[in-house]
């Protein structure tokens, strides 16, 4: 009886060590090697770091990259998920990692600015609130530079806006998806505006911004692009009244705002192919909120998978929509981001 006992504990101990710290298969150490993207040669003498999300991205083990660019780090907690961090030209570059993963580690050299920058959409959501309204900004930021580096200079994305906006929250994700928390700076030289400093990568970047407007009965709205932008889009209630301050578009005989979809209690004012700097006042007046999205189902970033070919006004329209009920932007502050 007491051996039996004893077997059943010294298993069961046994059971618990293995849960807690791998089995022979889960991998103890990580090795990998960086390459730059910019040379195409390896990255030498790179900072690597090991991260533990689920510790508030805690730092277990760092290394360099050798003269191959290779490095191998221990791995404490084989069973855990982890983040590598590799830091070229001042530039964080994450990528996540557990057991059994081979990561394509690439990093791009950095400078403060660079051609062949677009922005592929930019959304904005609009309701009411109590005493205001509650407005969030997205924008997604193509960087197709030749050969590939990333922006890092100061004010990568600039924002303005509505007097008496209060920012709520501003997160940002490179192309490999990890949202991060970012700050906006205010500008000194332009009322209400603000800049972001996130570093563009190769790929597409993203940004989202939320805030409050104190506005009773209506939203006046002076966006400026930072970027040529193929598609700007409003997205509000259907009680709200949505008014274009120059019906006519611009000048030189180029349109100007257009409905795309109104229906489901939805609508949206869209506008295409717009140069830097270039976008109509616009109005927003009345009260409503959006109806629930019943396919908002993740509230993370994802990878935009951009057409080769043109997309129409419509279609790009349809995606970022689609973007928008999928991912859920009115969560985001609420959710704890690497």
């Amino acid at each position: 009886m007491n051996a039996c006992f004893i077997l059943r504990n010294a298993i069961r101990i046994c059971v618990l060590f293995i849960l807690a710290y791998g089995t022979p298969g889960w991998a103890d150490s990580i090795t990998a090697s960086v390459h730059n993207e910019t040379t195409g040669r390896p990255s030498v003498g790179d900072q690597v770091v090991l991260l533990l999300p689920a510790h508030g991205l805690e730092k277990e083990s760092e290394t360099l990259t050798d003269d191959t660019g290779s490095f191998t780090l221990p791995v404490h907690l084989p069973r855990a998920r982890y983040v590598i961090r590799v830091v070229h030209d001042n530039v964080n570059y994450d990528f996540p990692w557990s057991s059994g993963m081979a990561p394509q580690i690439k990093v791009y050299d950095a400078v403060s600015k660079v051609s062949g920058l677009s922005g592929y959409a930019s959304i904005m959501k609009v309701e009411s609130l109590e005493a205001g309204y509650a407005v969030t900004e997205m924008h997604a930021i193509l960087n197709e530079s030749v050969p590939p580096r990333t922006q890092a200079g100061s004010g990568n994305l600039q924002i303005y806006l509505p007097p008496k906006a209060e920012i709520v929250s501003a997160i940002a994700a490179g192309p490999q998806g990890n949202a991060v928390a970012v700050t906006p700076i205010p500008d000194k030289k332009q009322p209400n505006g603000y800049a972001i400093d996130f570093p563009l990568l190769p790929g597409m970047t993203r940004y989202a911004i939320q805030y409050r407007v104190a506005s009773s009965e209506s939203i006046v709205f002076h966006p400026k692009l930072s970027y040529p932008t193929g598609q700007f889009s409003v997205i509000f209630p259907q009680s709200i009244k949505f008014t274009a301050l120059e019906p006519d578009g611009f000048h030189h005989g180029k349109s100007g705002f257009h409905r795309i979809i109104n229906r489901d209690g939805v609508q949206v004012q869209a506008i295409s192919q717009l140069k830097s700097g270039q976008m109509p006042t616009f109005v927003l007046s009345g009260r409503g909120v959006l109806p629930p999205m019943q396919n908002m189902l993740v509230a993370r970033f994802r990878p935009l998978q951009r057409r080769q070919t043109r997309q129409s006004p419509m279609s790009l329209a349809s995606e970022t929509l689609l973007q928008l009920r999928r991912e859920n932007v009115s969560t985001w502050p609420r959710l704890e981001f690497t």
